[in-house]
């Protein structure tokens, strides 16, 4: 077992109606230093430390901005030494949500251990 994060862009929904099932748009494998920042944001917004499985947030694009200037100074380093996949990844993944969010979606980021 290891950490898996995956990244949902959702539908808004009325007050009142159940939500949807999103559109996956990216995944992480055991990319931990991805999960610490995301935690530091829920934290950051007044949330508790990621220490149980199955945790979400909620990305905006101010969000997408912070984690840009994050992963272009290369401070998302890579436990097992996969920085430039990593790096690509990271960035696959911001420009893939920014163009969710400019169709109306929702970022909603999953991360379970």
């Amino acid at each position: 077992m290891g950490l898996d994060i995956t990244a949902y862009a959702v539908a808004p929904q009325a007050e009142g109606v159940a939500a949807q099932p999103g559109m996956k748009i990216h995944y992480w494998r055991k990319h931990h230093e991805f999960a610490a920042w995301l935690s530091a944001l829920g934290v950051s917004r007044g949330g508790t430390a990621w220490e149980e499985p199955a945790q979400s947030i909620v990305l905006t694009s101010a969000d997408l901005d912070r984690l840009e200037a994050v992963v272009a100074k290369g401070e998302l380093r890579d436990w097992y030494g996969r920085d430039d996949d990593r790096r690509e990844s990271d960035l696959a993944f911001i420009g893939k949500a920014r163009e969710a969010i400019a169709a109306g979606f929702i970022v909603d980021i999953v991360a379970s251990w």
